[in-house]
């Protein structure tokens, strides 16, 4: 099956179940690694060491999720997912936590664009800081086991 065939599969059973057309609550996971070297527009003043990780599992229309950051220039002050293709900016689609702590859980109800978003790559996770207000260390949401 073509990949694009079967993200088209994939997208038809999430976009079923979160519209309740399915008994069955399939479960898909995602991932994303946070740098500074991905984040558009470039911050200033980030550590070079500054990095994260998100991870989440979609079941229906339930988006649980954890996010980890380390060495960031201060406080993680908000961290969203935005929809955009990878060396882009673009609007926020959910709103994870502000302020954020290190270890950080959630949950949150997503509608069927932002599904697509997901599967189809064109979401990321960014934390903001004081120092860098539109995004200190990005990363680029994928399915889990997805090569980059």
């Amino acid at each position: 099956m073509s990949k694009v065939l079967m993200v088209v599969a994939a997208a038809a059973l999430v976009v079923a179940a979160v519209a309740g057309g399915s008994p069955a609550k399939p479960q898909m996971n995602f991932q994303a690694k946070l740098d500074k070297k991905q984040e558009v527009p470039a911050p200033t003043g980030a550590p070079k060491q500054a990095a994260g990780t998100w991870s989440g599992s979609l079941s229906q229309h339930k988006l649980k999720w954890v996010l980890t950051f380390r060495k960031l220039s201060g406080a993680a002050d908000s961290a969203h997912i935005h929809m955009a293709p990878k060396g882009t900016a673009g609007d926020v689609i959910v709103a994870l936590c502000g302020p954020c702590k290190n270890g950080q859980k959630g949950t949150a109800t997503v509608d069927v664009a932002t599904v697509d978003a997901l599967l189809t790559g064109n979401a990321y996770v960014n934390v903001h800081t004081a120092a860098n207000p539109d995004g200190e260390i990005r990363g680029q949401i994928k399915k889990a086991g997805a090569k980059p």
